[in-house]
């Protein structure tokens, strides 16, 4: 893809940025850094040189098949696209180096706190490209919502400049995007990392896609949210791995943004994208007008009261979070007995169709509280969030400070507030949450011998899992189960459907549903009459649709009251092997558990401390401490009452052992300095300075 414009004197040549040594070829060419393209003189040599390496075409005015730019590729230019598709007059001090790196051609690792305008400073560079801005972003729901946002735009919505493919769209409107992809008509495109990229055995592209992309004519490939990269490439999202590979079959600049990361992390982005002579752009990660503190609880009881006094107290929008979804589901459930039903819950496992409407209601302060999981929140920019509850400790100080970071971004003053139980709260991450995520080999041995003395026959997932573990590390079988089934070494089938007719009458509605949704609907409907005629069990492959659109269908018609379903799974062997040596990294997945664990440590570690809050998430993402602490969280506000309680017992006189004259601490007969006091009480007290 090029775009060659003409003056009187000059050929003005833009090409993708994988197309740069193309033009490099051609003598006389010349890069003209505050326009921003290369300059070739407008000769019979140079014309000549143009047609020989890029073709006839690229001289006619109809050559560049991407849309209208919206100015040229420079801070005036970006200014100017700001102003005409925005509205808004200047950017933020803080977005303009980010900007300005980008147009540059760099690679850029942007860091910049919640709120700060992380999209804008790759999305207005996406409008002066001449070729399309692929974004990898790592939740559907954020990427609808960006896309959405974008499109509120009517510039960018007219002309159809945006658009997002992920497995929750119908198959139209998945076609109708990857068409507007054909015809080079998109700007900016999000995916999910796995649209990109396998999960198993080894994360790599997937190549039909890829030459899509191709063909398209990336320009510039964006990683939204990039702490994702290092904090789930290890565990369930491995497709993260995968995408230096990505970006090097591609050949573009790559631009990393995320509102937190460690230097560590930082390191170890750069790593995995593949990223060249990246520029580390990163600003202060304090959050001012945030409130910190913990609250320390004995039991499940007290941590449940201390819940619903905060509720009940604070006013304004909230948040909860809480580490399952069982959790989220039995917290609203205690919500509704004591009669507080203005709330909703947000998580995974919500229909595909109620989650959008939850965040939508939310964002539109039609909900003033959601109980959720991590699922919920990420890209959710409401600006009046008064309280983020963390009703136990999260599995990292990163994750931590993003979702409290969801509080406060209208700057006004906000809290946030973690309960915490002690050491029990730990032990849920390590022995469910953690080992879930990094499966041990020795577990994954045991399932392969037991599935091999069966002969690779099908069995029961659910009997054989009772079969083979105890209460205590069911969840390690089932992550070891979940790592040979990704890694093909076992077949997992949930085929049969098997049906429960609850309320024949219930059938009513699904005849207006089927008139709404005859693709979809229309044909489950028809199956499901057969199949409840006959023996009740339902095939897959006997009803054409992917696989969320059947289990959606029956979600509605379940919610109905027609019939009930289920999908039992069952599993076999499909090679013969006598080790599960090969079917991961185990020593890699034994590192990654090591990070994980002490991730934790340090997020319990932060519970328990008596410093300043602030201070400490400050130095963990490599800033300066508050010298004299923050004065709003907890620690800072104890500490102020000793300094109060200890100075309403001192005096200004001379010590009435040392004689030195200076701030006195009142003993059981004398009044003493700090030295003497400490000497003759063996107490250690922090002495206020007036």
């Amino acid at each position: 893809m090029i775009e060659v414009s003409e003056t009187r004197a000059e050929y003005l040549v833009r090409v993708l940025f994988a197309e740069r040594e193309r033009v490099k070829q051609i003598p006389g060419r010349r890069w003209d850094a505050e326009r921003r393209c290369w300059v070739l003189p407008r000769n019979e040599e140079s014309r000549r040189a143009l047609v020989a390496e890029f073709g006839e075409h690229v001289l006619r005015r109809e050559a560049a098949q991407a849309p209208a730019l919206f100015g040229p590729p420079t801070l005036e230019g970006a200014l100017a696209a700001l102003r005409q598709v925005w509205g808004h007059d200047e950017f933020r001090a803080e977005q303009i180096e980010p900007i300005r790196a980008v147009l540059e051609g760099k690679d850029v690792l942007l860091v910049l706190p919640t709120g700060g305008g992380k999209s804008i400073c790759f999305q207005v560079p996406a409008l002066l490209r001449l070729g399309l801005t692929l974004v990898v972003s790592p939740l559907v729901s954020l990427m609808k919502d960006q896309v959405d946002n974008l499109e509120q735009q009517q510039e960018l919505k007219q002309r159809g400049l945006v658009g997002y493919l992920s497995s929750s769209q119908t198959e139209e409107e998945y076609e109708a995007v990857l068409q507007k992809l054909r015809d080079h008509s998109l700007k900016l495109l999000y995916v999910a990392p796995e649209r990109l990229c396998d999960d198993q055995p080894v994360p790599g592209p997937k190549r039909p896609f890829l030459e899509v992309l191709q063909a398209a004519g990336v320009d510039l490939l964006v990683v939204d949210e990039a702490h994702c990269v290092a904090r789930w490439g290890k565990g369930f999202r491995s497709a993260y791995l995968g995408l230096g590979a990505v970006r090097d079959a591609l050949n573009v600049q790559t631009v990393a943004v995320t509102a937190t990361a460690t230097p560590l992390m930082q390191e170890e982005i750069q790593q995995v994208l593949r990223m060249r002579s990246a520029r580390v752009l990163r600003q202060g990660v304090d959050r001012t007008n945030l409130a910190f503190s913990v609250v320390h609880v004995a039991g499940e009881g007290e941590r449940q009261q201390e819940l619903l006094r905060l509720l009940r107290t604070e006013p304004g929008t909230k948040i909860v979070y809480a580490p399952t979804r069982k959790e989220v589901s039995a917290l609203s459930q205690a919500l509704r007995d004591v009669g507080m039903h203005e709330h909703t819950v947000y998580h995974g496992g919500l229909p595909d169709d109620r989650r959008p409407r939850v965040q939508d209601d939310f964002m539109r302060g039609r909900i003033p509280l959601v109980i959720a999981t991590k699922a919920f929140g990420m890209g959710v920019d409401k600006r009046d969030v008064r309280l983020v509850v963390h009703y136990r400790v999260p599995d990292s100080l990163e994750d931590y400070f993003q979702e409290a970071g969801r509080a406060g971004r209208d700057g006004q003053p906000s809290r946030c507030v973690l309960i915490y139980g002690g050491p029990a709260d730990g032990d849920i991450h390590r022995n469910h949450l953690i080992e879930r995520s990094f499966p041990r080999q020795e577990y994954a041995q045991d399932v392969w011998e037991a599935l091999g003395s069966i002969h690779f026959s099908p069995v029961p997932e659910a009997a054989f899992l009772n079969g083979i573990s105890s209460r205590h590390d069911r969840v390690r079988y089932e992550a070891a189960l979940g790592r040979l089934t990704e890694a093909g070494w076992i077949e997992r089938s949930e085929d049969e459907i098997r049906l429960t007719l609850v309320d024949s009458a219930a059938r009513r509605w699904s005849e207006e549903a089927v008139k709404r949704n005859p693709r979809v609907l229309g044909r489950v409907v028809h199956a499901l009459d057969a199949a409840l005629a006959g023996d009740k069990v339902l095939r897959r492959s006997q009803i054409p649709l992917k696989r969320f659109e059947l289990h959606r269908a029956l979600d509605r018609l379940q919610e109905h009251g027609w019939i009930r379903w289920e999908s039992p799974a069952t599993i076999r062997r499909k090679r013969d092997a006598a080790t599960v040596e090969a079917a991961a990294d185990w020593a890699k997945l034994d590192r990654a558990r090591a990070e994980a664990v002490e991730a934790l440590d340090t997020m319990l570690a932060y519970a328990t401390s008596a410093v300043c809050r602030r201070s400490q998430m400050l130095q963990y993402f490599g800033s300066p401490p508050i010298a004299d602490g923050c004065g709003s969280c907890d620690n800072c506000i104890a500490r102020q009452a000793q300094r109060e309680a200890v100075r309403a017992n001192m005096r200004f006189d001379r010590c009435k052992s040392c004689s030195t004259e200076t701030l006195l601490m009142r003993g059981q007969y004398y009044y003493y300095c700090r030295d003497c006091y400490t000497a003759a009480t063996g107490i250690a007290v922090e002495w206020p300075v007036d």
